[in-house]
């Protein structure tokens, strides 16, 4: 999906839940910091992303 639209934030986002399975956070914030510079409203991937943050910490301050 990334690859026909990079404009896509969802994939981005789902890309960063694989990411996060797959325990690579680092490429997981990458993605979620993605997702949120093309949808900047969407709460779900700033809540998401924050959790991480809480969770996994990342230098990242948060966003409200």
């Amino acid at each position: 999906a990334l690859e026909m639209d990079p404009q896509y934030a969802a994939a981005w986002y789902n890309r960063a839940v694989c990411y996060h399975r797959l325990g690579k956070y680092e490429n997981m914030f990458s993605d979620m910091e993605k997702a949120i510079s093309l949808d900047p409203e969407n709460q779900k991937y700033i809540r998401e992303r924050n959790e991480q943050i809480r969770l996994h910490g990342n230098g990242l301050t948060e966003l409200k």
